[in-house]
């Protein structure tokens, strides 16, 4: 006679035991895993992702045509965006335009005011506006701490005034990068690029 009782699936216990128990210190452990992947998540943009404060790119500048040595002094508020810290690299050239210097600064260290013509050169004119601060040990690259602000100032010099005549005028980029090495070039404000008052440069001769 057939049976058609339903059997309960049979099951290998020497398999069974290759499963490791569940305890409590696992559940701790695996909770804890994920908390560390949610936070991990969270800051990596933070971390990996180098960048300045965009809420401070019109804080704050200047533009000042040395038109002497047909150069441009431009200062713009920058604030550090990258957890722990952010490097600025460098500035690069835009075309009719190259960067003679960059520096970063306190606020209160550049002092403005100063006829540039009484000095033999941008940099000379620059070095003495920092209030007998060395200019080399506050050139590019430097670091912001995370909520950090300074001001970058950056002396161009006009190679073509007609490459130059853009609109909107071509922006000043900072190279920056991350504790880990990571690294992106990342727009000024307006106010930071060496063409943003290219109608006072041709005024005054500033141009080659």
């Amino acid at each position: 006679m057939f049976d058609a009782t339903p059997r309960a699936p049979l099951r290998d216990e020497s398999l069974l035991q290759l499963v490791p128990a569940p305890t409590r210190g696992r559940n701790l452990v695996a909770m804890a895993a994920g908390v560390v992947a949610l936070i991990a998540a969270f800051m990596s943009p933070l971390i990996l992702r180098p960048a300045l404060d965009p809420d401070d790119q019109f804080a704050g500048g200047s533009w000042q045509l040395l038109d002497a040595h047909q150069q441009v002094v431009a200062t713009t508020t920058v604030r550090g965006n990258t957890w722990p810290r952010v490097e600025i690299s460098s500035v690069g050239d835009v075309a009719g335009a190259h960067v003679v210097g960059a520096w970063l600064i306190d606020e209160s260290i550049f002092e403005t005011g100063r006829d540039p013509s009484d000095f033999e050169s941008g940099v000379a004119y620059v070095e003495a506006a920092l209030a007998g601060l060395a200019a080399a040990s506050v050139a590019l690259p430097q670091s912001l701490d995370r909520g950090e602000s300074a001001v970058l100032l950056v002396l161009w010099s006009i190679d073509d005034c007609d490459a130059l005549d853009v609109s909107p005028p071509a922006a000043a980029r900072a190279e920056l990068r991350t504790l880990v090495g990571s690294s992106r070039t990342e727009n000024l404000a307006e106010i930071a690029a060496p063409g943003f008052a290219l109608s006072v440069i041709r005024a005054a001769g500033g141009c080659p």
